[in-house]
Parts: structure tokens; sequence; C-alpha cells
């Protein structure tokens, strides 16, 4: 065997006990997860097929949508915190044909004026990657349809963060589409991007990502959270006036996150995790997964302070894909199973 050779076999064989340690701490083998709770929590029905993600609006109204993987099972719906015995209710959907709804990632947009709420929600439909754009009537509890946003550069979404009535950023989560994820999630390709959309066309404002899932935005709308799953991190953006953005911190998590949401209030991060990943991606059962919610608060000089407001190994909620509070209350989504809702006493 030449020293040639030899090298080439020693690198392979170095590079191959990387991907296994990378697959063993990545996919969170060597964890263990203690179950705990801010307070008295219990699964609100009929939700059964997922509520991905969770948009509440000032009024307490939350937003949640369910069925990412399509047809029969997708559906928007709103809970009341104010109301918390009405559970949840469906949404209807005005000028949109329930059997084109792919729900996933969806952001809200008040308008300072008149107070009217868009929505814009990320929709797999089988043939498109787009953002579908509806006005909330929340008396009459209605989504009006307004248009569909296609582009080029639409490629995977997954979540999106609306900056006015027709802008606004969205994920790419992957490189080769939600099929190879697994793949993607191996190999920890970094191809995953943020676009920004203003209103005409797309455009890359943050490339290089590793699972670019969550996206959000602070209260003053100058800077950007954004959560890369395969990487374990939540990456801060400096959002400038011309909407590109100047990266700030990357906050390494050791936990895969999901969706973010941010406090209205004291501009805190609430963001839903999977600290397991192998049980989200290795079990057969539709509903599956731990789940993990996190509070992040920065102080002016970015400097972090983290707490672990909820954790379950997958006994009793499963796969946790978002958190949201209003008040002393929080909801819980998963991606294909059921909503939580806790009494936040303590955490």
């Amino acid at each position: 065997m030449t020293p040639m050779l030899k090298c080439i076999l020693f690198a392979g064989l170095v590079l191959l006990v990387q991907r296994i340690m990378y697959v063993v701490v990545g996919f969170g083998f060597h964890k263990t997860l203690f179950d705990h709770a801010p307070g008295p929590c219990r699964k609100i029905h009929p939700i059964e097929y997922g509520s991905e993600d969770i948009t509440t609006l000032p009024s307490g109204i939350a937003i949640i949508s369910s069925g990412l993987y399509g047809p029969p099972t997708s559906n928007l719906y709103t809970y009341d915190f104010n109301n918390p015995d009405k559970g949840v209710q469906e949404v209807k959907l005005v000028n949109f044909k329930r059997s084109n709804l792919y729900p996933h990632g969806m952001s809200t947009w008040i308008d300072p004026k008149s107070g009217k709420v868009t929505l814009f929600l990320v929709n797999h439909s089988p043939d498109r990657e787009a953002v579908v754009i509806f006005d909330f009537n929340e008396a009459e509890n209605t989504l009006s349809y307004k248009k569909t946003i296609t582009d080029t550069l639409f490629t995977s979404l997954n979540d999106v963060v609306a900056t006015g009535p027709d802008t606004f950023y969205a994920t790419n989560f992957l490189l080769f589409g939600y099929k190879y994820m697994l793949l993607d999630k191996i190999l920890r390709l970094s191809f995953a991007s943020v676009v920004f959309y203003d209103g005409e066309k797309a455009s890359f404002v943050a490339t290089g990502l590793s699972g670019a899932n969550g996206i959000n935005i602070s209260p003053d709308k100058r800077t950007v959270y954004v959560a890369t799953t395969f990487s374990h991190q939540v990456r801060v953006y400096s959002r400038k006036t011309d909407s590109s953005l100047e990266p700030v911190k990357i906050l390494n998590i050791y936990t895969a996150p999901d969706n973010i949401e941010v406090d209205p209030t004291t501009g805190d991060l609430l963001v839903g995790c999977h600290p397991l990943i192998h049980k989200l991606l290795s079990s057969k059962e539709r509903i599956k997964g731990a789940s993990q919610i996190l509070h992040i608060h920065f102080d002016g000089d970015w400097n972090e302070t983290i707490r672990e407001v909820y954790a379950d190994n997958g006994n009793n909620f499963k796969g946790s894909s978002v958190a949201s509070f209003y008040g002393n209350q929080m909801l819980v989504g998963s991606i294909t199973g059921h909503l939580l809702r806790c009494d936040v006493r303590g955490f």
C-alpha cells in the first residue's frame, strides 16, 4: 500500500468517525431529558394532526396551523386565551379551497392605523412553494384570501415573518427538499437560506445556513432571529434600512430549534425545540418526538440568559415545534400531534 493510499484511507476513516460522532451528538443519542412544566398542562381537543405554528394577536387570539402534510387533515384554528373554555375554533376560509391548504409557518401584520390583521402563511401545495396572504376578521373568525406569492427563490419554505402589508422574510429549510431531510441532516449541509420579498421579488439576505427554520422579528423591527435546526443555533441579525441582514450573534443552544415567538413587550424569545432528534426521525408513528421549550433573554450587549420552560421525554407531549405566551398562559404546538395549554406559574 502506497503512502498516498494510506493517507487517503486515514482521511476517510477520520471523516467517517467525525460523521458518526456528529450523528450521535446531533441526533441527541447521548441526552437524558427530564420532564417538567411551568404549571398544570392539558391537551386541547380536537386538534390531533398538528399545531405546527402559533401566532398570538395582542387581543389574545392565537391562530394555529394544523395538518402540515395537507388534506384532509389540514386546517387553521383560533384559540382565545381570554376565554379558554371555548377551546379551539375552526377558521372559515373565504375564497380559498381547503383542498389547497398545506399550512406550515405563519406570521401576522397589523396595520398601525386601521388595526386590520393580515395573515402570511407558508403553503406547500403539490405544485409549488408559496406564501398565501389572507385578511383575518376576528369577529367572524374568517380568513379571506387576498393573493398567493411565488418566486424562484422559494425552494423549501418553512417559516415567514411579515414586515409590511406585502413584504416579508422567509426561510428555505433544505437543499434537496423535504423528501431528503434525513440526508441533509446527516451530511449537515449548509445550503439553507433566508430570503426577503420586497413586494415584487425575492432576494437572498442570508445564506450558508444549516436547516433554516423559524424566523421572527423584534418588536422594534430592527432585529431578525433565525433558528437553524441542524446546527442547533439561534442566529441574530441586524436589519438594515434596505432590509438586508447583518450578522450580530450566533447562539449555540445545544438542541434543535424550530419556531421562534417574540414577546411583544419584553422582546424575549420563546423557542420550540426538538431535543432528541432521533426520536423524531426514526419513529414510524405519526405523533413522535420529545419536547422542549426555551426562554431566551438578551441584554443590551447580546449576552443571553436561557431558561428551560418545559420539557417532555415524549411520554405525554411529543414533537414540540412552537410555544406562545399570553399573560400567565402558554400554548405549545407540535408538528403532527396535539395542542397543549399550560398555566405559567414559574420556570
